[in-house]
C-alpha cells in the first residue's frame, strides 16, 4: 500500500519486524530488488512487465530523484555517518540503529543489479554509489578491519573489547543481536545474505579470517573451537559462504568432506550457494582492490599466485567497449558482444 504525505511511503503486506513502521525497509526490500533482478536477466520479457513495480520498491528506500513527490530521498542512508540506519521510526532515546551490515550492503547491491538490469543508470549508479560507501563503513565501523591490528587507524574506543559490533547505535555499539545472544548469530547477521556482491570482505583476507575464527572459537565455548561437523545447517550455510570470501581453498576441503561424511552443512538446501561461490573464489580468486574496468557490472579478481581475471559481463543489447586497469594503468581494452559474460585473463 503505499502512504501520502507525511509517511511517503509504500508498506508491504503482511507486514513483519516493524515493516508497518518502515523497520529493515532496505533488509527487506532489498532481497525483492535482487530477486528481480537476477530473474530478469534471464527473462527480459517478464522484467518488462514486473520491473516497473520493482523499481518503486527500491524507490521506496533508495529514492534518487530530488524532487520526488512520493518518496524522501535515500530514506534508510544517512550520508553524514556513512552507512545506512534500520531503525524506522527512531527511538528517543537509542537513536536509529542498524544490525546487519551485509543486509544494507545487499540492498544497494540489488538496487544497483536491477538498474542494470533494465537499463536504468540512475538506479544503477545510486546502488553504485551506497555499495561503495556501505562497504567502507562495514570494513571501518562493524569490523574494524583497519584498526584491529593497528589501534592508530581504529574508530572503535579502547575499551570496547569485541572484535565486531554487530548493532551500530546511535548511543552507542555492541556486541548482540535483536533475536539471540549466540556469537554465530551476532558475527554471522554481517555475513548474510550470500552471494556474489559479497566479494568486500576478500578485500581484507586476513582480517575476514580472523572473524571467522572468532566466531568458532566463541561459538565453542568451553568444548573449544567449533568444528564444520557441529555447525548447523542455516547458519553453516552462512558461515561457509562469507568463508568463501577469505580462505577458498580450505572451504572447498570443508565441503567435500562435509559431503562425503553427511554433516548438516552438505545437504542439498544448504551446500549449493556456498558450494558455487567457494569454487569460483577458488578458480578465480578474490577482489582485487587495486584493479577496475570501466564496464560496471565486471569486476577483476586475484589469486595468491598473482594471476588476475576479469569477469566482463554485458547486459546490454549491443556490443560495448571495455577497458580493464591494473594499478592505474590501463592493461586492455576491447569489445563485449551483447549478453555476454567472459571471463578475461590478465598478464
Amino acid at each position: 500500500a503505499r502512504y501520502p504525505l507525511p509517511w511517503s511511503g509504500l508498506v508491504g503486506f503482511n507486514s513483519s519486524y516493524g515493516s508497518e513502521q518502515f523497520t529493515d525497509n532496505h533488509f527487506h526490500y532489498g532481497y525483492l530488488a535482487m530477486s528481480v533482478a537476477l530473474v530478469g536477466m534471464h527473462d527480459p520479457a517478464w522484467l518488462a512487465k514486473y520491473g516497473p513495480l520493482a523499481r518503486e520498491v527500491v524507490k521506496q528506500y533508495a529514492e534518487w530523484e530530488r524532487d520526488s513527490p512520493l518518496y524522501p530521498r535515500l530514506r534508510t542512508f544517512e550520508c553524514w555517518a556513512g552507512h545506512s540506519y534500520a531503525g524506522g521510526m527512531s527511538s528517543g532515546y537509542d537513536g536509529n540503529n542498524q544490525e546487519s551490515s551485509s543486509e544494507a550492503v545487499g540492498s544497494w547491491a540489488g538496487a544497483f543489479f536491477l538498474g542494470a538490469a533494465m537499463g536504468d543508470e540512475d538506479m544503477m549508479a545510486t546502488g553504485a554509489m551506497g555499495y561503495a560507501i556501505e562497504t567502507e563503513a562495514v570494513h571501518e565501523y562493524w569490523n574494524n578491519a583497519y584498526g584491529w591490528k593497528n589501534p592508530g587507524q581504529s574508530n572503535w574506543s579502547p575499551n570496547y573489547k569485541p572484535t565486531i559490533c554487530s548493532v551500530m547505535r546511535d548511543r552507542d555499539m555492541g556486541a548482540w543481536t535483536w533475536f539471540s545472544g549466540e556469537p554465530i548469530h551476532i558475527y554471522g547477521i554481517q555475513w548474510l545474505p550470500a552471494w556474489t556482491h559479497m566479494n568486500y570482505f576478500g578485500a581484507h583476507k586476513e582480517h575476514s579470517v580472523f572473524q571467522l575464527n572468532q566466531m568458532l572459537t566463541r561459538q565453542g565455548k568451553d568444548k573449544g573451537k567449533m568444528t564444520w561437523e557441529e555447525i548447523d545447517g542455516d547458519w553453516g550455510q552462512v558461515t561457509a559462504a562469507y568463508a568463501a570470501f577469505c580462505q577458498p581453498e580450505e572451504i572447498c576441503r570443508v565441503l567435500d568432506e562435509a559431503m562425503e561424511k553427511k554433516w548438516k552443512i552438505s545437504s542439498p538446501k544448504h551446500a549449493g550457494i556456498p558450494y558455487y561461490l567457494s569454487h569460483a573464489s577458488r578458480a578465480f580468486g578474490l577482489i582485487d582492490v587495486e584493479s577496475h574496468t570501466d564496464l560496471p557490472t565486471s569486476v577483476v579478481l586475484k589469486k595468491p599466485d598473482g594471476s588476475r581475471t576479469a569477469l566482463v559481463y554485458n547486459l546490454s543489447k549491443s556490443t560495448v567497449p571495455v577497458r580493464i586497469f591494473v594499478k592505474g594503468k590501463e592493461v586492455l581494452k576491447g569489445s563485449l558482444p551483447a549478453k555476454v559474460l567472459m571471463a578475461v585473463p590478465l598478464k
